[in-house]
């Protein structure tokens, strides 16, 4: 069974991009342009990894979905790992499990979803409910 990203990206040739690398690569991959819908995809739907980009959009407005995303109640956290592509450096507080900076080599995007896919909050929950 591969891992499920859902990607936020509102610059639609960027997004189809990230869909077919991910998708090539085994990831079952979907993609939103707007970022007022990803609470509750996460809350509805199985997600491993949260690909948000700050390409084409303010930094504050993804600034907002993360603090957004952190800010809810379980099981949001615990669904999805946030791994965020970002045309500048971002700070350790960015709410982001990791980070790429762009430009990003095709492999480099597949190897950094399947680090975080399987060290990510999600992860760590099957690997939890396992042991017990």
């Amino acid at each position: 069974m591969s891992a499920r990203v859902l990607i936020c990206e509102d610059q639609p040739q960027v997004a189809a991009v990230l869909l077919a690398v991910l998708r090539a690569a085994g990831f079952e991959a979907e993609s939103l342009s707007r970022s007022d819908g990803v609470a509750d995809v996460l809350l509805q739907e199985s997600v491993a990894v949260l690909l948000v980009s700050f390409s084409g959009r303010e930094a504050s407005a993804s600034t907002d979905l993360l603090t957004q995303l952190r800010g809810r109640p379980e099981p949001v956290l615990n669904q999805a790992a946030i791994l965020v592509m970002s045309d500048q450096p971002l700070g350790s507080n960015c709410g982001a499990d990791a980070a790429l900076l762009r430009p990003v080599e095709a492999q480099r995007l597949v190897d950094a979803v399947t680090e975080v896919a399987s060290t990510g909050s999600l992860a760590r929950e099957l690997r939890r409910n396992a042991a017990e």
